[in-house]
């Protein structure tokens, strides 16, 4: 028999087989129920874990209260947007857009100002259509930011950025930003 003692338990220890020939003892069974019974990851008992465990994460979320009528072309359309802390943060975004033009279209997170973070670009081939867009982005900022998402039209003809949905509406969440720090 080749037996050690467990190196990451000492509270309760138990003894480990470690050769094929090892004889299977039921106290052993025992033994490892009462090591994971008061198994927590403190000094002792199994592998020490640093940061993170059970932290909760910090996380933001805004809605558009109205819809916003893009009434030029060429330009950008502020929807729902976040003021966000320093640190890095996964933000995500869908706009509803509507329209009765055929035409392209541009979505952006970015800051307000200069910085933009990721945008995504889609196409209305019919009158009267409708398009919701995502876009996802790891920002890091160096100091509280206000993060929006906003759409562009090169030709508009009743389009906005929808605050509810046009079919089977639950409320203004059809237009949303959602942030989660991650850092």
């Amino acid at each position: 028999m080749s037996r050690t003692t467990s190196s990451n338990y000492s509270s309760p220890s138990f003894p480990i087989a470690n050769a094929d020939s090892d004889p299977f003892d039921a106290n052993d069974i025992q033994q490892l129920a009462a090591a994971v019974n008061g198994h927590d990851h403190s000094s002792g008992k199994g592998l020490t874990v640093s940061g993170g465990g059970g932290s909760s994460l910090t996380s933001s979320s805004a809605f558009l209260s109205a819809d916003v009528n893009m009434t030029s072309s060429s330009t950008w359309y502020d929807g729902p947007s976040l003021t966000l802390a320093a640190g890095t943060w996964l933000v995500m975004a869908s706009l509803s857009v509507t329209t009765s033009t055929v035409g392209a279209y541009t979505m952006r997170l970015w800051n307000g100002a200069s910085t933009t973070y990721v945008s995504t670009a889609f196409g209305l081939q019919t009158s009267s259509g409708y398009a919701g867009p995502v876009a996802i982005a790891i920002i890091t900022l160096a100091s509280s930011t206000t993060v929006k998402a906003s759409a562009y039209a090169n030709a508009v003809s009743s389009t906005k950025i929808l605050a509810a949905a046009v079919y089977g509406a639950t409320g203004n969440n059809a237009s949303w930003i959602h942030a989660v720090k991650i850092g």
